[in-house]
């Protein structure tokens, strides 16, 4: 493939996958303790240069996202007026026992069971500070 067809072609794919991010953080938007992901983009055409005949850089000539990270800032609190609602304010997860392990959320929308456990909107046991 021409070698600027091969540089537009990658950065279409990783406009691509920043399209998906936004249309998955709109869908998600109202969803509660719901984080948007933050891309980060290598740098296009990176230069081989020489300086006194050493390699100080290399030839990139493709662009592609490198990483994705969850956006971690504090968003507005807002009372839900129900008893078992919960928000944290600052940093910090709650932590639910579910059946692949231990996993964290900032969704504190929980409930009660008939045996009287916190519960996540799965049905997730909500772990106390032991665990």
């Amino acid at each position: 493939m021409d070698l600027g067809l091969s540089i537009a072609a990658s950065g279409m794919v990783a406009d691509q996958v920043r399209e998906d991010q936004l249309a998955n953080d709109l869908s998600n938007s109202s969803t509660p303790g719901y984080k948007p992901l933050d891309d980060s983009q290598s740098a296009f055409g990176a230069l081989l240069l020489e300086s006194q005949g050493q390699s100080v850089g290399t030839i990139d000539t493709n662009t592609e996202i490198t990483s994705q990270s969850p956006d971690l800032t504090q968003g507005t609190l807002e009372s839900t007026g129900e008893p078992l609602d919960f928000a944290i304010d600052g940093t910090g997860f709650f932590a639910v026992q579910t059946s692949s392990g231990t996993r964290y959320t900032r969704d504190g929308e929980f409930s009660e069971t008939a045996q009287g456990n916190l519960v996540d909107a799965n049905g997730n046991d909500v772990l106390d500070q032991q665990g």
